[in-house]
């Protein structure tokens, strides 16, 4: 429960993603963890493959998200807007802000209101205006005030470690059940019962409805994991032809290229003496202490080939790991790709073209 606290309190700047391996894993919190930070949750069965699974969360966690979310609302004289619910931080890829707030005092029924949303994403500011009507819809229903107290309610235990100190304190016990009980919303300690029409009484032999998912089988049962298995027993088949790729994610440098050495030469399925003998005439421009840019850029376009031609399957693996190489590649205006390109298709046996490296 304290890595749970721990999550929740940093749920407005930080996300958690999470992985459980294996079928023993305790795959509710492992959801519930990822759910309460806007993260991804992931099991690992034995017929899965690790890689897959966390580059998807890598590729998700990578993307822009909206920040410095600010609201201002644009009223008649004679009224007061009262925010309901606290100002989101961040908004993720994927998720969605409600924001609530209450209207007081008079004006004009023709009167129109006017909410002005200003946030970040990528680096761009952007401003968005929505306007509303002020008059008073008499067919709304109580599904917006239903709305409005489920946010408060979700609210209330994200601020709370609820199963100690709200037990302690008797006073946000009754101010928490007292909010579920008056919107019909329930909350982690408040259930909906199923009773009969005439009786009002509850039906026997059924389960509650849940309409949130309950904590209390975290600290009331406990949670045990046994990982009693070697990794071994476990690994999909695919293990051996996975090693490539692990391989090539090892010997890829930290600014996105590859060296022509005996390992990488190994992976390509080819000898010392076919890729130096095929590698294009080197420009002496590009000398460096250890090593010609030119030989990198060599070495790294016939991984790319060799990625873009014999591991189409294994794309969503190595996206990401190409993406960085082609854009190493990119940076270097003054190289001859055409005759990079040429001459690795001829030594790979590959017709791949520069649009399809992202070049």
């Amino acid at each position: 429960m304290r890595g749970t606290a721990f999550v929740k309190r940093n749920a407005l700047s930080h996300r958690c993603f999470t992985f459980g391996i294996g079928e023993g894993s305790a795959s509710a919190m492992v959801t519930d963890l990822a759910k309460e930070a806007s993260g991804l949750s992931q099991i690992i069965t034995e017929t899965d493959r690790l890689l897959p699974k966390v580059v998807q969360s890598l590729r998700l966690a990578l993307q822009p998200a909206v920040q410095e979310i600010s609201v201002r609302w644009d009223v008649p004289p004679g009224l007061e807007v009262t925010p309901l619910t606290p100002q989101p931080f961040v908004v993720f890829p994927g998720h969605r802000a409600l924001l609530y707030a209450q209207l007081r005092g008079q004006c004009d029924s023709a009167a129109v209101g006017s909410a002005h949303i200003q946030y970040t994403l990528g680096g761009q500011s952007f401003t968005k205006e929505v306007s509303f009507s002020l008059k008073p819809q008499k067919d709304s229903g109580l599904a917006l005030h239903r709305l409005h107290a489920r946010a408060v309610i979700r609210s209330m235990e994200k601020q709370h470690d609820y199963w100690s100190d709200y037990f302690r304190d008797q006073r946000k016990v009754q101010e928490l059940v007292g909010l579920s009980f008056d919107s019909g919303v329930a909350c982690v300690i408040t259930d909906y019962i199923t009773v009969q029409r005439d009786t009002k009484k509850p039906v026997e032999g059924l389960s509650p409805i849940k309409t949130f998912q309950s904590y209390a089988r975290w600290t009331c049962e406990g949670v045990a994991c046994s990982f009693e298995e070697k990794v071994e027993d476990w690994l999909p088949d695919e293990a051996a032809e996975e090693s490539a790729l692990l391989k090539l994610v090892t010997l890829q440098k930290a600014d996105g290229s590859w060296a022509v050495d005996s390992a990488l030469v190994s992976v390509l399925g080819k000898t010392d003496e076919e890729v130096n003998g095929g590698m294009p005439e080197k420009t002496p421009s590009f000398v460096s202490p250890l090593q010609t840019q030119s030989q990198a850029a060599w070495a790294t376009v016939l991984v790319l080939l060799w990625l873009h031609t014999f591991q189409l399957d294994s794309r969503d693996e190595w996206e990401l790991m190409a993406a960085k190489a082609a854009s190493w590649i990119r940076a270097r205006p003054g190289l001859s790709m055409t005759q990079y390109l040429e001459a690795g298709n001829s030594l790979l046996g590959c017709q791949v073209k520069p649009q399809t490296l992202g070049l």
